[in-house]
């Protein structure tokens, strides 16, 4: 991600939450730029760089892809993360639980997809569980295949790219291939 307010290049606000999602590992920011608190500084001089703790890789498994979809991002965010890992990300009154936010990220990293090659709009990875799930936005261009078999993608989130796996180890090949 990258934050700069002087620029006519803005990467809006930060939020953790959304961050995670996209698979923000690292904010860069200008100095006075919002960056929440639970970031770590691990940079300082005329722009500084932050550690986003919460963050999502980018291919990862989960035993679904239906996420109950809800028009309030938070909670679309906390109903993935009930589904894939049990954990609430939310009190009753809507506060991120920062522990548990940092939990889930964790629990989540340890399916992340062993990614072998990436280029542009090539994707080449092994995982093993009942979907890859990912943080790219869903595009009927993208072509898949498991195993050497064509897949079709899914949605996942509603908005971004899910792909049912066999049982046991997979090789997943994915390219994007624009209209025309």
């Amino acid at each position: 991600g990258y934050a700069d307010t002087f620029y006519s290049t803005v990467y809006g606000h930060s939020d953790g939450l959304s961050d995670s999602v996209l698979g923000l590992k690292y904010l860069i920011a200008n100095k006075g730029t919002a960056v929440p608190e639970s970031y770590e500084r691990i940079y300082s001089g005329e722009k500084n760089l932050y550690y986003n703790p919460f963050y999502l890789p980018i291919l990862y498994t989960g035993s679904t892809n239906a996420i109950v979809y809800n028009e309030d991002w938070r909670l679309h965010v906390n109903n993935m993360a009930v589904a894939l890992t049990g954990y609430d990300l939310l009190d009753a009154s809507q506060n991120v639980l920062w522990d548990n936010a940092e939990a889930f990220a964790n629990e989540l990293r340890k399916t992340e997809a062993d990614i072998v090659r990436q280029n542009g709009g090539y994707i080449s990875a092994t995982a093993e569980g009942e979907y890859l799930l990912t943080s790219i936005i869903y595009d009927e261009n993208w072509h898949i295949k498991v195993n050497g078999n064509a897949v079709a993608p899914e949605k996942y989130m509603e908005h971004f790219l899910s792909v049912p796996l066999a049982e046991g180890e997979n090789h997943i090949v994915m390219y994007y291939v624009p209209d025309g």
